[in-house]
């Protein structure tokens, strides 16, 4: 325990970065390679309004709170205590984009507040006809946050699209805030077979070493803190909705009830990797001369784009843990017995 703590002093240090919107951006865990790759992991906080426009983004990885899965009771608490509500009323106009706030912009704010508890009021109408949560939710989406972990090796695109004067002010919050996060951290360097394992503690020991930790300071191997990271980035950025606690043991068993099952559920296994071993070691110069590309790659890499950078899947420079499964993907589908 005590090793843990000196090596959580030297190595955890929390960056969030908070909007007057109520959206935030948390570093939980950021990494770079030999080359100077680096995979960034946050946890944010923004409006589901815009969560159609921000799956639009497809290199980035993702574990996000679900309609489906958290109880109606609890949203609807959610949305009386905490909505979400614009910070910006644009007057209506032609085309995309407004640059002209409305001309009564607290009598916008006010009601769109208000129209909440009439939404809340159907809500529990719907919820006593017996409505099935995943339907009945859905009621309260222009009032409802999400939060979610992204994992991903390539930002520049995303910010370029979305920190700009002609993108909806509400993406351009979260995704400011994200980069904003970006630029205060300082990523951890780690070798082949080293790896990047979201809300799992790290540290380096004295011989060089990296040391994986549970939530209890207990040692972890490489394989339960792969492990304990997918289970808890499927867990939607801790948003325990049955109160449960994040232990090693809840963890492998969730893993395992994601992976093994039919069919297998592997988005959460994607926030992992480790780098992938730098072209020199296959022979090849920095020059990433075509005439030298292996025959062979080491498992998980998936592909080379034309500018000679190894990926896996929608990572570059970096294995994803998924891409080193053999039942990640269906490639004949078999209809399912009723």
């Amino acid at each position: 325990m005590k090793q843990y703590q000196e090596l959580l002093r030297k190595t955890k240090t929390e960056i969030k970065v908070v909007k007057p919107s109520g959206a935030y951006a948390t570093v939980v865990q950021h990494s770079t390679t030999s080359d100077g790759n680096d995979v960034l992991t946050v946890n944010v906080k923004y409006p589901l309004i815009i969560h159609a426009e921000f799956l639009r983004h497809r290199q980035l990885s993702r574990g996000v709170k679900s309609n489906r899965a958290i109880p109606t009771k609890k949203i609807r608490q959610e949305v009386l205590d905490d909505p979400y509500v614009p910070q910006w009323f644009g007057q209506n106009k032609s085309g995309m984009v407004s640059q002209q706030e409305v001309k009564m912009p607290r009598v916008a704010r006010f009601l769109w507040k208000s129209a909440r508890y009439p939404a809340c009021g159907m809500h529990w109408l719907l919820e006593k006809v017996g409505l099935h949560k995943e339907l009945c939710n859905r009621i309260l989406n222009p009032f409802q946050w999400v939060r979610e972990t992204i994992t991903a090796t390539e930002w520049d695109n995303l910010y370029n699209l979305r920190i700009h004067k002609d993108a909806q002010r509400d993406i351009k919050d979260i995704i400011g805030a994200i980069y904003e996060a970006h630029q205060q951290s300082t990523p951890v360097k780690l070798e082949s077979g080293q790896w990047h394992v979201p809300y799992v503690d790290r540290g380096m020991s004295n011989h060089g070493a990296m040391l994986y930790f549970d939530t209890d300071g207990n040692r972890l191997t490489v394989e339960q803190a792969i492990k304990c990271a997918t289970a808890r980035c499927a867990r939607s950025s801790y948003d325990n909705h049955d109160k449960s606690s994040a232990t090693r043991g809840k963890d492998i068993s969730l893993y395992e009830s994601l992976v093994i099952s039919d069919p297998a559920h592997a988005s959460p296994v994607e926030h992992s990797c480790t780098p992938i071993q730098p072209m020199a070691s296959f022979g090849i110069g920095n020059d990433k001369n075509h005439d030298s590309i292996p025959l062979t790659w080491e498992g998980g890499v998936t592909h080379v784009d034309r500018e000679f950078n190894l990926w896996s899947g929608n990572f570059k420079g970096w294995i994803q843990h998924r891409q080193t499964l053999s039942s990640h993907v269906c490639s004949k589908y078999v209809p399912h017995e009723d």
